[in-house]
Parts: C-alpha cells; structure tokens; sequence
C-alpha cells in the first residue's frame, strides 16, 4: 500500500492560468499464493488536478496556454513469479 503526493507550482503566467496542482497518486496491492502472485491497484491523479500550464514570449506577443497532459486513471495488474524455469530451480545448482 503506498500514496504519494506532488505539489506543482506554475510562476510566470496570468492570474487566469496560475493553476496551481497537487498530485495524489495511490497504490494498493495484495500478495497470494505462497507470496508468489500479487494484484495491484494504482491510481494516478486522484483528485483530477493536472494541468499543463506554458507561456510563450517573443518579441510580438506573450501567449499563455493550458492543457491536460496525462488524466487521471486506474491500473489493475497482475504479477507472478515463477519459482522454476524450464524444469530448473534457480535457487539450486
């Protein structure tokens, strides 16, 4: 089990793009079979806060943008670990 937290702080744009974001991510996993399978949930941007936030200047204009990088989502995996490989223990010689 595990959670995680980042903090993004943007400087330099507009009070309409200052956007500040704080990333939850999460973990949740659950060993079985001898400790030999484990499933695991992660989730990525908990709270649904992150923002890309540029500003471009040239010597014409100053443009300031934002957009969705990466959106929140959830992954469900699944791990074994295979103890003998081709009729082999790799713990014995």
């Amino acid at each position: 089990m595990g959670l995680r937290g980042e903090y993004n702080v943007f400087g330099n744009v507009t009070e309409e793009f200052d956007n500040d974001s704080f990333v939850l991510i999460g973990s949740l996993g659950y060993k079985f079979a001898k400790d030999k399978a484990v499933v695991k949930l992660k989730a990525y941007d908990i709270l649904n806060q992150v923002i890309d936030t540029r500003r471009t200047i040239s010597q014409d204009f100053i443009s300031d943008s934002s957009s969705l990088v990466l959106r929140q989502y959830f992954m469900l995996s699944f791990t074994y670990k295979f103890s003998k490989f081709g009729g082999k223990d790799p713990n014995r010689e």
